[in-house]
């Protein structure tokens, strides 16, 4: 009914760039710019921003809102931009029938069994790719403070594995530190 409404301008551009359409996300943004600063409303001024960040880059804009909802991130994307350059810290071992497993050397071992401790993360069920409970969230310090402290886990198939199933699956809007 109200096609218009420049209050559409970040539920289009927010979904262009989810669906990977980033260069029909940047024509918008300019279409949408063009609109909001005729109406030269300063309640819009955050919507402006962003619309300007999705014309400059439509990726960079959209996780700077994850980045506003989840400090914590910006903390574990700088552990893991200073993270020493991948190393090998397993072993296969032999399993029969040409079957191998891949065991962490000892130290990885002990900083797994700590990080556990503090991150009692599950993995998905069978088929599934997200873990519906994801408790990376709610209290991030702890966790995030280990990983800035302990490069070395960087090189963990577990906690990387953890990692990206907590930047996955953050929050949902509607949810509060308070909650």
């Amino acid at each position: 009914m109200d096609s218009d409404n420049p209050s559409y301008a970040l539920l289009e551009l927010t979904l262009l760039i989810s669906w990977g359409e980033s260069v029909q996300a940047r024509e918008r943004a300019q279409f949408w710019l063009a609109r909001l600063e005729r109406l030269r409303d300063p309640a819009r001024a955050e919507v402006v921003s962003f619309v300007r960040a999705v014309r400059d880059e439509p990726s960079s804009a959209l996780a700077s809102i994850d980045r506003e909802r989840l400090p914590g991130l910006a903390q574990l994307e700088e552990s893991f931009a200073t993270a020493p350059t991948a190393v090998a810290h397993y072993a296969a071992l032999d399993q029969g029938e040409g079957e191998q497993r891949l065991e962490p050397d000892a130290a990885l071992r002990k900083l797994e069994k700590r990080w556990r401790e503090i991150f009692p993360q599950g993995k998905p069920s069978l088929t599934a790719t997200r873990v519906l409970d994801n408790e990376m969230w709610n209290e991030p310090g702890a966790r995030l403070d280990f990983l800035a402290r302990n490069p070395l886990v960087s090189q963990s198939f577990e906690v990387l594995d953890d990692v990206v199933l907590a930047v996955d699956a953050p929050p949902t809007v509607g949810w509060s530190r308070a909650s």
